[in-house]
């Protein structure tokens, strides 16, 4: 099973950025990255896009713990893709 992202190793925006050379969008990412990588980002891949565009959610509302849990996962995850990029 793949851990982070796809087989070729990329991982959310970041990677799509890394992969395809260039700054694209949080739209393209997010269309980016629920088709190459693995399953288990979808569900905070979608939490995400949803939440961005709540105009009623503020800033200094506490964030779901299980959501918090699976967004350091991925940035950890993102992370150690990107410095194969070095």
């Amino acid at each position: 099973m793949r851990q982070c992202g796809d087989t070729r190793g990329q991982d959310g925006l970041l990677a799509e950025d890394l992969h395809e050379g260039r700054i694209t969008s949080k739209r393209q990412g997010v269309a980016w990255a629920k088709q190459h990588l693995d399953a288990r980002w979808h569900g905070l891949i979608d939490l995400c896009w949803r939440e961005r565009q709540d105009t009623e959610i503020n800033v200094s509302q506490p964030a779901d713990p299980h959501a918090f849990e699976q967004t350091v996962e991925f940035i950890a995850c993102t992370t150690r893709l990107a410095e194969a990029y070095r």
